[in-house]
């Protein structure tokens, strides 16, 4: 897995959403993270507590949905809504969220 480099001032980080709660999260096109979706948000919440100590950085989040069932993959989009809204009110960095198209590959 991939590490994020933390001197770049914006930081994209892309949140797969696949069947059955499996997401991956990837940084630039590599993969950082995969598993379940709490787990890949415990990751997500690593990543940041180390940015927040490093000043305020700009991290943008594409939610992306390869999920075959709507349903699931908008309950999974809500989920990583949620708690990266919570993430970015108690941070120091600029987060943003784009919730993405629905892709089903």
């Amino acid at each position: 897995m991939a590490m994020v480099n933390f001197f770049e001032s914006k930081i994209v980080m892309t949140i797969y959403l696949h069947r059955a709660g499996f997401v991956v999260l990837e940084n630039n096109g590599k993969p950082l993270y995969q598993g379940p979706r709490e787990s890949v948000m415990a990751h997500i919440r690593q990543i940041m507590s180390e940015l927040n100590r490093l000043g305020n950085k700009e991290v943008v989040f594409t939610i992306l949905n390869y999920s075959t069932d709507p349903m699931q993959a908008g309950m999974d989009r809500g989920y990583f809504k949620t708690h990266l809204a919570a993430l970015a009110s108690g941070s120091t960095c600029t987060i943003r969220v784009n919730a993405g198209m629905d892709t089903k590959a």
